[in-house]
């Protein structure tokens, strides 16, 4: 079975580093796209690793090494054919950005999710 690690970006809403709230939550909305990617991976029957922190205590990014050391877990126990990090910059740019190294399909899928989101 071909397996994927979603990862949501930020920690939970009203946590040190969840992001912008005054305009729009980030750590609510990157939870939000992160479950519907999910689920539409698991629709087509890959295997899906959902990852979130929902505490954190510093800005110093300690979440984010938390973050990395699940995957590698995970990692060293299933095939993982890409792992995909969810974040929203609400601060400021002009829409979503997508990073994706290496060649898989998934591009398709993350196509198709964020022309969703922009049409709502």
């Amino acid at each position: 079975m071909i397996n994927f690690i979603i990862a949501v970006g930020h920690t939970a809403s009203g946590n040190i580093g969840c992001g912008v709230v005054d305009r729009l939550d980030e750590s609510n909305c990157t939870r939000a796209i992160g479950a519907l990617v999910a689920e539409y991976l698991k629709q087509k029957g890959y295997g899906v690793n959902l990852l979130r922190i929902d505490k954190s205590n510093s800005y110093s990014c300690e979440d984010c090494y938390e973050r990395a050391d699940q995957a590698n877990e995970i990692a060293n126990t299933k095939y993982i054919k890409l792992y995909v990090e969810i974040h929203i910059n609400a601060g400021g740019g002009t829409g979503p950005e997508v990073l994706v190294f290496g060649k898989s399909d998934v591009i398709y899928v993350l196509i198709h999710i964020l022309n969703q989101v922009q049409k709502k």
